[in-house]
């Protein structure tokens, strides 16, 4: 079986996942290759990865700046799935050029689809005429990847029937994560901190949380607070805690330096919205022992933070929960935190790369098996007449 994954970009969480996925379809006698559209991230430019040894294709070099054509992105699409000739794609959705481009290559060359989703049903507002394109696209899709079952009632809610499918998309490299390492280059960090991590934009409410963060101090609370990341928003969370002595900023930092701000963490905050659709901060900061605290909104809520376990979880909207958390996390003795600390790795312990690599060799073995036609006339209008978007704004 030779499989394709195609994506806007593959950064930060995927290289693990596919290198290692690429290496379990060898051992079975099958072969991955790796289709990027460009060669820099939208999100994620600061971070820089390799596949290894597999086989990789970039078709522009560069960022989308959204001077390229739609029917260009499909054509040089075609062209490089006509080259390698793929038994099953993979791709992340039927919105994207990729997604769109590789339903049309499937249906026309007879082969296996497989999509990848974080998304939740409710997770971004979709008119009735729009949810009704996707589905009718989607009808030619084999199997789907997401997370895990709590993602069930949405995947049916997009035609997906049970044994259509497949769990594994959020996983990290427990093994680089969890390795026992010192903090050395950091020697400043106080000897315990709240963490955040990730991009200071609108959807992580990071205002909201440096807010709360300053309740929790004039409560008589002193845990200090390290805030790793950049964003379009990193200036108004400066503003915010500016009177505050107990916060400390660091620009974005590369996977050896972030695992060394785990060591000393006293617990990780993500107090993102809802289009945050996953965290994987959190499977991060989890096999690396670090307590979580997590806004009810980001989708590794419904399966990774178990409350009172390894962590807790709260209203993004609520400073008060945001409060409490951190009064909480403050006030554990040694011995307490120990255990959220052993609960957050044995909890993470089963979503390892190799448990993407599981999912994505079953889903796509099924895709390959099940074959599936747009008989449908509309449905085959809508195919062919769908380009795709991407959208380059900074969510």
């Amino acid at each position: 079986m030779r499989v394709v994954i195609i994506s806007y970009d593959f950064r930060a969480y995927f290289p693990p996942r596919i290198k290692h996925f690429g290496e379990f379809l060898r051992q079975r006698g099958d072969e991955l290759h790796v289709v990027e559209l460009f060669s820099e991230s939208i999100c994620y430019q600061f971070i820089s990865d390799d596949f290894g040894h597999l086989p990789h294709h970039v078709l522009f070099q560069g960022r989308y700046d959204g001077k390229i054509a739609m029917a260009e992105v499909c054509r040089k699409i075609a062209a490089v799935l006509d080259e390698v000739n793929p038994d099953v794609v993979i791709t992340s959705d039927v919105n994207f050029p990729s997604g769109a481009e590789v339903l049309r290559w499937t249906q026309r060359n007879r082969r296996g689809m497989v999509i990848y989703t974080n998304s939740m049903s409710h997770t971004f507002r979709k008119n009735v005429l729009v949810r009704l394109v996707k589905n009718a696209l989607l009808r030619g899709v084999g199997a789907v990847l997401c997370p895990s079952s709590a993602w069930d009632e949405s995947m049916k809610e997009l035609g997906f029937v049970q044994e259509r499918i497949f769990y594994g998309l959020n996983t990290a490299d427990n093994a680089f994560w969890g390795a026992k390492v010192a903090n050395t280059s950091f020697p400043k960090l106080p000897k315990q901190y709240f963490l955040t991590l990730g991009r200071q934009v609108k959807m992580k409410n990071l205002q909201n949380f440096a807010c709360a963060y300053l309740r929790y101090c004039a409560e008589g609370g002193t845990m200090p607070l390290v805030m790793v990341g950049e964003g379009y928003c990193h200036q108004e969370i400066v503003d915010i805690l500016k009177d505050c002595s107990q916060v400390i900023f660091l620009p974005f930092q590369d996977r050896e330096k972030v695992r060394e701000i785990f060591v000393q963490a006293r617990a990780l905050f993500l107090p993102s919205y809802k289009i945050e659709t996953w965290g994987m901060v959190v499977n991060e900061a989890m096999a690396a022992g670090v307590p979580v605290a997590v806004s009810n909104q980001c989708g590794c809520a419904t399966t990774i933070v178990k409350p009172g376990e390894n962590g807790f979880i709260f209203d993004p909207d609520d400073p008060h929960a945001m409060v409490k958390a951190m009064q909480t996390l403050e006030k554990m003795s040694s011995e307490e935190w120990q255990r959220f600390s052993d609960h957050s790795r044995r909890i993470i312990a089963g979503w390892g790369v190799e448990r993407f690599s599981q999912g994505a060799y079953d889903a796509c073995r099924y895709a390959a098996a099940h074959q599936r036609r747009l008989w449908n006339p509309m449905d085959y209008l809508i195919m062919r007449l769908w380009q795709g978007r991407i959208a380059s704004d900074d969510l």
